[in-house]
């Protein structure tokens, strides 16, 4: 049962996780206003409701929050996606531009 409110995008963006002064590869596998789905191809440690730094070439710097993992696959959500720089960037994307 689809759990979010908002409808999810698919995409396969390249992205580099950031937490505690380590970079990590991974790639987003799908998103929304308020969260993704982030595939790791590293192995990331991360506790529920841990914050990290998110980089990715199409939607700048976000700044997340760990929601669920499953193996490799983590849903998080976005904590600055109101923010003018972030907004700007995800509305094209997400309104289908």
């Amino acid at each position: 049962m689809e759990r979010r409110s908002d409808v999810r995008m698919p995409c396969h963006l390249k992205a580099l996780v950031l937490s505690y002064g380590c970079q990590f590869q991974g790639w987003i596998s799908d998103c929304s206003w308020n969260g993704l789905r982030l595939q790791l191809s590293e192995d990331l440690t991360l506790a529920k409701r841990e914050e990290f730094v998110l980089s990715c070439e199409r939607f700048g710097v976000l700044h997340a929050e760990l929601i669920w993992r499953q193996d490799e696959t983590i849903g998080a959500r976005i904590r600055n996606w109101r923010t003018a720089a972030v907004s700007s960037r995800l509305a094209p994307y997400l309104n289908g531009a």
